[in-house]
């Protein structure tokens, strides 16, 4: 299905590309934005399913990922980045939140 959204995403870009009148490009923004969704209920999907046959472990990388992405984030004015603190970040996220409190 994600395969198929994608190729007449394809074709409808390729004909906004082309003729660039407001009807085009109201097409190509929503074939994008059909694509898009597809792709990410695709990935939704599979999140759901690895949640539900692998708990803990899906629940460990996913509170490492989301320890990671915000310590980037509150790093992101520093000059260099301090992995040690990055990566102590980490461990104990995916250890408590992701192990103990779930």
């Amino acid at each position: 299905m994600l395969s198929n959204c994608c190729r007449s995403s394809r074709r409808l870009v390729h004909t906004a590309r082309h003729t660039l009148t407001d009807d085009a490009m109201r097409a190509r923004t929503l074939a994008r934005s059909l694509c898009i969704s597809s792709a990410a209920s695709f990935v939704f999907d599979g999140y759901a399913q690895l949640l539900v046959e692998h708990p803990l472990t899906t629940n460990i990388a996913t509170a490492g990922a989301l320890a990671a992405a915000g310590d980037a984030v509150a790093q992101r004015n520093n000059v260099v980045y301090d992995a040690k603190r990055g990566l102590s970040f980490v461990a104990f996220d995916a250890a408590y939140r992701g192990g103990f409190q779930t």
